[in-house]
């Protein structure tokens, strides 16, 4: 069974796109790094996503990122809110810490 964890952020200073492209990078590089120890086998990192998809106006302050993670048999919710957490916290290390707005409450 897949299960899907989900966040909303505010727009940071990446567009949905741009921060999509730097997601990707960092959960190519977590996967690679740390797969095993999120309970994700290696067969299965290729099935592991997260997809960023933009709403909102012409305001970037308006703008709400939604990333969703798929999460794989053998990795428990847990896990993906660390890796999410990890993966994020990469992005932010690399394009600076308002790359990604803050959470929608």
């Amino acid at each position: 069974m897949t299960e899907t964890l989900t966040s909303t952020y505010h727009q940071g200073t990446l567009t949905a796109e741009q921060l999509q492209t730097e997601i990707d990078y960092a959960l190519t590089e977590i996967l690679a790094e740390d797969g095993t120890v999120l309970g994700i086998s290696q067969d299965d990192t290729a099935s592991v996503r997260i997809k960023v998809e933009g709403e909102g106006g012409f305001d970037p302050g308006t703008v709400l990122l939604t990333i969703a993670l798929w999460v794989v048999a053998g990795m428990t919710e847990e896990a993906g809110s660390i890796l999410l957490k990890k993966v994020l916290g990469k992005v932010r290390k690399r394009c600076g810490d308002d790359a990604l707005g803050d959470p929608e409450e």
